[in-house]
């Protein structure tokens, strides 16, 4: 490959990890987050170096001679892996956990569905949390204009309703201050408020909020899935060495 082409070739490789990178959301990463054997990784990193040091001494072959059988049975107590591979893996999945559970927005953590939401019976009031930290917490005007779009949409106001929200909005992104973004929450808290007997908008309006949610703390994101996507690698290189030792296991014989 000429330079050329290793420089395309580098050039694409950045686009699509940058591309997957955009497409990640906190929805994708929710199967790992929530894996209750993932989660149980917290526990490996107390027992891994536990039994690495109690197995430490037995490391080796030893042979057992039974008296049954003509020739000595050679037994091979030490493992295929090395201890500190699997206590990397135990590290990476623990720490993937960690950042994901306090990073990781309510509305995506716990709740895959409005149908998952209503199942849990808590109304109003949670809805109405997640409404006021979406509109009070981002900084950047972009989000906070695409969450406004959201709402809009599954609140289905009107026209006089819009241009309220509008002018809120305006000064929300122009000047960011903590009189501005209330005043916004607490508009579009009313307009909820005059809807709540509806089911179908409260359903489009948590799937408006979840929808912002996905997409925000994108640093946490990232930390978090490559902490987890290291630990999937060191699980592959455990699964290899094992395959490898049965199959030169399998071959001596």
């Amino acid at each position: 490959m000429n330079r050329l082409g290793q420089v395309l070739f580098r050039r694409s490789v950045k686009e699509r990890l940058a591309q997957r990178l955009r497409r990640l959301t906190w929805t994708k990463l929710r199967r790992w987050g929530n894996s209750r054997v993932l989660k149980s990784s917290y526990i490996f990193l107390l027992v891994v170096p536990i039994v690495a040091k109690l197995m430490a001494p037995f490391g080796g072959r030893y042979v057992i001679t039974v008296s049954w059988i003509d020739r000595p049975l050679e037994v091979d107590i030490a493992l295929p892996f090395r201890w500190v591979i699997f206590y990397g893996m135990a590290v990476c999945f623990a720490a993937g956990q960690f950042v994901y559970g306090f990073a990781c927005p309510e509305i995506v953590k716990d709740y895959a569905s409005f149908a998952e939401y209503r199942k849990s019976h808590k109304g109003f009031a949670l809805i109405a949390h997640w409404l006021q930290w979406l509109s009070t917490r981002h900084r950047n005007s972009r989000i906070l204009e695409k969450l406004s779009l959201r709402l809009n949409v599954a609140l289905r106001l009107n026209d006089v309703e819009r241009n309220r929200i509008q002018t809120f909005l305006t000064e929300a992104t122009a000047h960011y201050n903590s009189r501005t973004r209330v005043d916004l929450w607490r508009e579009y808290e009313r307009l909820l408020l005059q809807r709540l007997d509806d089911d179908a908008t409260l359903s489009d309006v948590f799937s408006a909020l979840r929808a912002n949610a996905e997409r925000i703390r994108r640093g946490w994101l990232w930390l978090s899935a490559g902490f987890f996507l290291l630990g999937f690698a060191l699980l592959a290189i455990i699964l290899w060495q094992n395959c490898e030792f049965v199959a030169n296991a399998w071959l001596g014989e």
